[in-house]
């Protein structure tokens, strides 16, 4: 007998077991958590998410892949976080500037223009990728604030990844930085 590696995936309510080109573990249990989740059908041949075809499932064994997205900040403000890396995202099958996360409860949709702008939703609701200024050295603690308002979201998740430059006046020893930081969280 041989082992055959597969994915499980929740589609029009029911699993659904999928034979990739390539697997991947970390993919594989990925899939089938944000499945049971979310609601995903199949709609001719595709796996679909509110209308946003991700996989093409018409041949015997579909490539599905994740991918990671970058977030830059915006500000020339140094800071001690340098940029926002998301793992786990899901691309668009038909339009390789769309891609889809899922954090706490919610899809961010992401459209990339062809001038390099970033269009960005939350559960079809426009928002904007903001900072959060705790002080000079921490300037760009990232979240999202709606449009037409002045409050913001700030997501947490496994998936997201944030390199942080350790090094001079931002390592955390610096000036009692760390005790700062702390104490900005915990105020009122």
């Amino acid at each position: 007998s041989v082992e055959v590696d597969y994915y499980k995936i929740r589609c029009n309510n029911d699993f659904r077991i999928i034979i990739p080109q390539n697997f991947s573990k970390q993919t594989s249990d990925y899939l089938e958590q944000i499945t049971k989740r979310y609601t995903f059908s199949e709609l001719d041949g595709f796996i679909v998410y509110d209308e946003l075809a991700l996989f093409d499932m018409r041949e015997p064994q579909p490539e599905i892949n994740l991918h990671k997205v970058r977030f830059d900040s915006a500000t020339s403000v140094q800071s001690m976080v340098k940029y926002i890396e998301i793992s786990n995202v899901f691309q668009a099958f038909d339009c390789h500037d769309q891609f889809l996360i899922f954090i706490a409860d919610n899809a961010l949709l992401l459209q990339v223009s062809e001038d390099g702008g970033v269009t960005i939703r939350i559960n079809e609701i426009p928002v904007e990728i903001g900072s959060i200024f705790f002080n000079e050295a921490i300037s760009f603690v990232p979240c999202f604030s709606y449009h037409d308002s002045e409050d913001v979201i700030l997501f947490t998740s496994s998936n997201i990844h944030y390199l942080v430059d350790r090094g001079g006046q931002f390592n955390e020893n610096y000036y009692g930085m760390k005790h700062e930081l702390i104490d900005n969280i915990l105020s009122d």
